[in-house]
């Protein structure tokens, strides 16, 4: 009885090593592939950021599709905005966009802010606001943990609540314009913020109130 207790727990002990040694592997297969990714995405945009677009998408696509992350298709989107190529910018960051939200992608916010900032971007070039607003929100969704924005994107975060104001002002709809370009201006005094946007914003809210009160 004693002898089969023993190979009992021997066997127990070698699939949990086995499967110890197999975690460790995968995470180490993971690991590189994500450093692989890295490198790719890099260069990518290394192109984008010395204005050689062409490039940019040259490079993209000389990439397998099995090797392409949402970040090379960000940037092949990029590369096209800036080649004032909108509907090809958009056909890639929702390509990038789908693949973030996927549920095997790991999840990075800086990326999911960058695509969904830039779609809306192009929908209000498209004069689609209410769609641009959409993913206006989901940006300034990404940028908060636990009820509270996270501090690397502050600065962004006023940004986006600023695009939004211009939007519905644009549109006349003075109270959501108000509503926003208040947000913002109580987010720069909270976290020191003071720059020439600051003082737009504030000029903004002044003509906005006198169109009101006209």
């Amino acid at each position: 009885m004693c002898k089969r207790e023993n190979i009992k727990e021997s066997i127990i002990l070698a699939i949990g090593i086995t499967l110890i040694l197999l975690s460790l592997t995968v995470s180490v297969l993971v690991f590189k592939k994500g450093k692989e990714i890295e490198a790719l995405d890099d260069k990518c945009f290394s192109y984008v950021n010395n204005k050689q677009y062409e490039d940019a998408i040259k490079f993209a696509y000389s990439i397998p599709d099995n090797k392409k992350s949402s970040g090379i298709y960000a940037c092949i989107a990029t590369a096209y905005y800036n080649l004032h190529e909108n509907d090809l910018a958009l056909k890639n960051f929702e390509k990038a966009k789908e693949m973030q939200e996927g549920i095997f992608h790991p999840l990075n916010p800086t990326y999911r802010i960058y695509i969904y900032t830039n779609i809306a971007k192009i929908l209000h070039d498209e004069n689609k606001d209410n769609e641009a607003i959409i993913y206006y929100e989901k940006a300034l969704h990404e940028m908060i943990e636990n009820r509270k924005i996270r501090e690397e994107y502050r600065k962004k975060y006023i940004e986006v609540l600023t695009q939004i104001a211009k939007i519905y002002e644009e549109n006349q709809a003075l109270d959501k314009a108000i509503e926003y370009y208040e947000k913002a201006l109580k987010l720069y005094n909270k976290y020191g913020f003071d720059d020439k946007e600051k003082e737009e914003i504030k000029k903004k809210l002044a003509e906005i109130y006198g169109k009101k009160d006209a």
